[in-house]
């Protein structure tokens, strides 16, 4: 039962579904289950359990309610007088309300573990191993490998758990040294796996150290067997394109070779991404970071090898195409960086080539999954990172329109408030930002806290970022377990520094939260490690404009930090050294330097008088403009320091004497602070002259 009918049916069916997969009954409605007894029309619960129990079945009986900020799920079972019953806020989705009474369900009629390999794992340890299979089979490889890794723990014999737990994490992106052991404990004692699943373990045990053709040796045996096997297609993509090594070659322009074929590693990737469309779940969150650098589709980035044999000479490649076959041919790196290797032309067609494959698998997605919000999600995600901001837009639009949890419905609204600022559609972003937030309920959870506080700083709406940064500050994690109101104070600073908030103010929050460091950690490594994480950064990107804090007084390693204090020195040499060291080690190495890094650069080399290095600075660091990051406005500092760069870029541009550039930035400025809070309308105002 339910207000809305399409609820109630939706419900119905994943528990259904659940319940057909996991027992050995097969569900039936209950107006089927009339029709079957001779009865006319629907049932109420009393007449469908006296029916089910003349026709040998266990009836269950599903009532969803859903309220504006909750939904709760209960379930009668069989002649039980009180329901099993699970209450969540709205946005954690029908699905994991359904799935919840599931599990109580299943807890009661759920079929008994079996014997594996002689072996019969705990009661408790099969429940975990089969709530990780669910989660892997939708792709949630982070609930996944938590089942897994409780399995094992509930049962430190149950293989199976060990070996999942491994492999989730492998394709997650893990490091190896999270899933060595549990692939190695798998294939220790694999006596009762099922071959397919002994090769499976003895593969992974090779990628952990590093044995890279034996890897591929076993996964060349577990496609030939079963050649629909996604582990075994994505295994051989990893051991071919991760293979460092690198050998002589005569035939080779530079002398050496890769001993993994990267060609071979982007057919297997591609084998397993056909066989398994569905694969797009694992990469929620990663499509637009570890898709792109997998298949080599982002510029800048090379291939690193080094040479058998203990030698320590390093290596490394650009992409390149021989025959249009992707081709990597390794130098020693002071080679390549000194201008060796293929052409900048060269390597940009490769990379093209790249996206179009990295285009067709996410294209495959769609087609396969039409009716998925996350299918298009992430096929947006990885459009944005290829620098298609029209085609991700669409690609949000089309996911927006099939969403169904609030979370996810955020999520996309910032996307698009994204593209729109990519695409210089400021007023748009703007309004879509305004109705985002003017939608806040009173009662926000964290997730969407977290998801909505860099928009508020990016439209300037200081107040609402800093309540949404401390309904928030449960979610941020540190090295030691921190008081709650200590990364609240933290979340605070951190918000304040980024808007620009007064000296006094900042200075007053940093002593406060100072305190509570010292309070709650009195002396040793831990406090100054803290007095770090917390102080140092907020009063790095506040030094523009506020000036020094008293963070500003210790010795410190955050290289912005350091640029200050021989500021406040008025060393403008040391100031030039340490940026000059900092461009060496970025050189050549495809780093792009954040928005608010940049910002706070172009601040320090202002004050020193090098209005060209200030503006070069900003310049490269947002142009193209484009591709800017997928994650801009998840972080407070990089959302309002984008703005802060915007209106510093108008500046220097009526300095120079260009009022087209000045006018240009200036507008943005206005356009995306129009309705910003009452503190920031200064700059506001002073753009709108500049642009007048």
């Amino acid at each position: 039962a339910a207000a809305d009918s399409s609820l109630a049916d939706e419900a119905r069916r994943l528990l259904s579904d659940r319940l057909e997969l996991e027992t050995d009954v097969i569900p039936v409605r209950i107006p089927d289950l009339a029709a079957a007894a001779g009865a006319d029309g629907l049932l109420t619960a009393e007449e469908a359990g006296r029916l089910a129990g003349r026709l040998g079945a266990t009836p269950v009986v599903l009532e969803m309610e859903q309220r504006r900020d909750s939904m709760t799920g209960r379930a009668w079972l069989g002649d039980r007088r009180r329901p099993f019953t699970v209450a969540l806020p709205a946005a954690s989705g029908l699905r994991t309300v359904v799935g919840l009474l599931a599990d109580s369900i299943l807890g009661v009629t759920g079929r008994p573990p079996p014997s594996l390999g002689g072996h019969a794992p705990s009661e408790a340890s099969w429940r975990a191993y089969l709530r990780g299979q669910r989660a892997r089979d939708r792709w949630d490889l982070a609930l996944a490998a938590s089942e897994f890794e409780l399995s094992s723990e509930l049962d430190p014999e149950f293989t199976q758990a060990h070996l999942w737990l491994a492999q989730v994490r492998a394709w997650a992106g893990r490091p190896a040294a999270l899933w060595r052991g549990p692939a190695e404990a798998a294939l220790a004692d694999s006596a009762g796996l099922p071959r397919g699943e002994r090769r499976l373990a003895a593969a992974l045990v090779h990628l952990a150290h590093d044995e890279y053709r034996d890897a591929c040796g076993v996964y060349r045996l577990i496609v030939a067997s079963r050649p629909s096997d996604f582990a075994g297609w994505f295994g051989l993509g990893e051991c071919h394109g991760g293979d460092p090594a690198v050998v002589p070659d005569p035939a080779s322009p530079s002398g050496w070779a890769f001993r993994g074929s990267y060609h071979q590693a982007v057919r297997a990737y591609r084998e397993a991404f056909h066989r398994a469309p569905e694969v797009y779940r694992a990469f929620r969150g990663l499509a637009a970071t570890r898709l792109p650098r997998l298949l080599f589709a982002m510029p800048g980035r090379y291939r690193e090898g080094r040479a058998l044999g203990g030698d320590s000479l390093r290596f490394a490649a650009s992409p390149t195409l021989e025959a249009d076959t992707l081709a990597f041919v390794p130098y020693p790196e002071a080679q390549l960086l000194a201008g060796r290797g293929p052409s900048a032309a060269e390597v940009t067609a490769a990379v093209e080539a790249n996206r179009r494959v990295l285009r067709q698998i996410t294209a495959e997605w769609v087609q396969a999954f039409a009716g998925s919000a996350d299918a298009h999600e992430q096929r947006g995600l990885v459009l944005e990172t290829l620098g298609d901001p029209v085609s991700a837009g669409e690609a949000y639009r089309q996911a927006g329109l099939l969403a169904d949890e609030r979370l996810q419905r955020q999520r996309l609204g910032v996307a698009r408030v994204r593209i729109a600022v990519k695409t210089w559609s400021f007023v748009e972003g703007r309004q879509l930002a305004d109705s985002l937030l003017g939608a806040l309920s009173p009662d926000i959870a964290m997730e969407e806290a977290a998801t909505l506080a860099g928009l508020a700083a990016l439209v300037g709406r200081r107040a609402t970022a800093l309540d949404l940064l401390r309904r928030a500050a449960p979610r941020w994690e540190y090295e030691a377990d921190v008081p709650l109101p200590v990364v609240e104070a933290g979340q605070e600073l951190l918000g304040l520094a980024a808007l620009g908030a007064s000296r006094e103010r900042l200075r007053s929050v940093e002593l406060r939260l100072e305190r509570m460091i010292r309070s709650t950690w009195p002396e040793g490594a831990l406090r100054s490690r803290m007095q770090r994480a917390l102080l140092e950064y907020p009063a790095a990107i506040a030094y523009p404009e506020s000036g020094a804090l008293a963070v500003h007084r210790r010795a410190s390693d955050n290289y912005l930090l350091t640029l200050q204090q021989a500021l406040e020195r008025r060393d403008a040499a040391g100031v030039r050294a340490q940026l000059d060291e900092i461009d060496a080690s970025r050189e050549g190495s495809g780093y792009q330097t954040s928005i608010d890094a940049a910002y706070v650069e172009a601040r320090v080399l202002l004050a020193i008088g090098d209005t060209a290095q200030a503006s070069g600075r900003l310049a490269a660091a947002m142009a193209p403009f484009h591709t800017l990051g997928v994650h801009l406005l998840d972080y407070v500092p990089h959302a309002a320091t984008l703005v802060r760069a915007m209106a510093l870029r108008a500046e220097l541009a009526h300095r120079r004497g260009d009022p087209a550039e000045a006018d240009r930035w200036a507008r943005a400025v206005v356009a995306l602070w129009a309705s910003a809070d009452r503190e920031l309308q200064p700059m506001v105002e002073k753009m709108r002259r500049l642009s007048a």
